[in-house]
């Protein structure tokens, strides 16, 4: 497996196809035990410069065919329940947006559990309480589906930079059940 804690193991290029970025390990559990030779994880830690320098200093030393951003975050609509599974198709407050032609591809994809797509909105610190949300939601405007999280802003900006077409975020939802 490519992954030894917070730093990827020595991979070859044709080896590292797709780079799988998360703040947390626990948020690539699973992918620990399931991921292909063709898929390298990295733990970037939690915010936007951890997971800046973490994935700058990853692509100048080896590039992927593709970025794929997981983790929690914070639902901001109530389109979502614990567990769904959001796709970003847009980034608030970035000039880098996700890749059309991924995020069709990754509508065809079945995977058992609800899909949505939606906007991420990157915070600098953790919106747990719902009216913390709640007051970051109406503030998008009108009932726009979107979730929040802390890196989304920071690891597609590197990841445009690096390959342009191929850079896809997605964020697993969970809510907190009210105070």
């Amino acid at each position: 497996m490519p992954y030894a804690g917070s730093k990827p193991m020595a991979t070859s290029r044709a080896e590292a196809d797709i780079l799988v970025v998360a703040a947390m390990s626990r948020e690539l559990t699973a992918l620990k035990r399931a991921a292909p030779r063709s898929v390298t994880l990295l733990e970037t830690g939690e915010g936007v410069a951890n997971a800046e320098r973490s994935l700058e200093s990853r692509l100048e030393r080896e590039i992927s065919r593709a970025v794929l951003s997981i983790g929690f975050a914070g639902a901001l609509s109530t389109a979502f329940e614990i567990g769904d599974l959001v796709i970003a198709n847009k980034i608030h407050d970035s000039q880098a947006q996700p890749d059309a032609a991924l995020l069709k591809s990754a509508a065809a994809i079945k995977t058992g559990w609800p899909l949505h797509f939606g906007s991420a909105v990157t915070s600098d610190t953790i919106l747990w309480q719902k009216v913390q949300k709640s007051q970051l939601a109406s503030s998008l405007g009108t009932d726009e589906v979107s979730f929040v999280d802390m890196e989304s802003t920071a690891v597609l900006r590197p990841a445009r930079g690096a390959f342009p077409d191929r850079s896809l975020n997605h964020r697993l939802i969970r809510r907190r059940p009210p105070n």
